[in-house]
């Protein structure tokens, strides 16, 4: 006998089990679109990194073929309103090289280091990285320790990077430098101008013979008489003075306290010590920190997890310099974690991917 009341149907699924899917699809989609953000991230990281060895190249090859020797230097341009894109340029040594005034007649010191003139090469059409890549370099000729009220503050630059400079933000940041690769007339990778034994080099962007900083041109040449003087200053240009140009309010790198803890209060350079290496806008021509090898990295990666916010390059000397540490110790750790290394070959001067996080 069959049982009327007994009807047999298709079980559906419950409310919960609905949710559950939907979860498990939700969490799948995420997965794969982090997933994918990583990888398109890494693709457009290794596509700059071919740029970087295609610019390398090109650099290398005009010294070998014109005998001189030959940079490449990175700097930022705007390209739009709020847009900005890092260009290499080819530079080569002017001839020119002269000892950078830096003594002090009050503390009676007396430091010159040579520092060779370069001159930006017309190759036509401009070679630019594509928006939001970053270019550093470790600090190797920026390393030592120093006392401060007697408190020990190692800073170890051989272990920093020194980001090329942001220069289209909406907000200002903290300065960064220009950063270079200099190649020798054998095309082998030098990071000294071996014609002048300058171990410092400034791009005169303009052509004008001297040096603009901060919104100021300087000469940085002393009246000397006797055999083969340098040539007069300009009128209407400022003579060398000490600590001319001036690098005051410019600060980079990060000085750390023995507990290990960076140092807000003490910025790279000592008072006695003060070089232009900051960049402030695409105008200013300060000393190009020569690289020992090249590390590419997302910037706008960096801008987009990092605090930029305490960044911030305004109001007193204290909160600049406050915000010139912090950007250098947040900066120098992604680009650790997240950089592809471009090194060079000593001899061959070839340049190849290092190691990689």
């Amino acid at each position: 006998m069959v049982n009327s009341t007994h009807v047999d149907r298709d079980r559906g699924f419950t409310l919960i089990e609905l949710l559950a899917v939907v979860a498990i699809i939700g969490v799948l989609g995420l997965a794969t679109v982090a997933s994918y953000q990583a990888l398109a991230a890494d693709v457009r990281r290794a596509g700059a990194v071919e740029e970087v060895k295609a610019m390398l190249a090109q650099a290398r090859m005009k010294a070998l073929h014109e005998g001189r020797t030959t940079g490449l230097v990175f700097r930022p341009v705007v390209v739009a309103p709020g847009v900005q894109q890092i260009e290499g340029v080819l530079v080569q040594y002017s001839g020119e090289s002269l000892p950078y005034v830096l003594e002090d007649p009050f503390n009676g010191l007396s430091t010159e280091p040579m520092v060779a003139r370069f001159e930006p090469i017309d190759t036509g059409t401009p070679m630019r990285l594509a928006e939001g890549i970053g270019i550093a370099t470790p600090g190797h000729r920026l390393a030592h320790v120093d006392d401060d009220g007697g408190v020990r503050l190692p800073l170890d630059a051989d272990g920093q990077f020194f980001a090329v400079g942001q220069l289209a933000t909406s907000i200002p940041e903290a300065p960064g430098q220009l950063v270079g690769v200099l190649f020798a007339r054998d095309g082998s990778h030098t990071t000294i101008m071996h014609e002048s034994d300058a171990s410092w080099m400034w791009v005169d962007w303009n052509g004008d013979g001297v040096q603009q900083y901060d919104g100021t041109k300087y000469c940085n040449r002393r009246q000397e008489s006797g055999f083969n003087p340098p040539p007069p200053c300009p009128p209407d240009v400022d003579d060398a003075e000490p600590w001319s140009p001036p690098a005051g309010t410019c600060w980079l790198g990060v000085r750390y306290l023995a507990n290990g803890n960076a140092s807000p209060g003490a910025d790279l350079w000592n008072d006695d010590e003060r070089m232009p290496l900051c960049v402030r806008s695409e105008d200013d021509e300060p000393w190009v920190l020569v690289a020992p090898y090249l590390v590419v990295y997302d910037d706008r990666d960096a801008h987009e997890e990092l605090d930029t916010i305490e960044w911030v390059d305004s109001g007193a000397d204290s909160v600049r310099r406050r915000a010139a540490v912090t950007r250098a110790k947040a900066l120098n750790e992604f680009i650790d974690r997240t950089g592809r290394q471009v090194h060079l070959n000593r001899v061959t001067g070839v340049a190849q991917e290092g190691r990689t996080q």
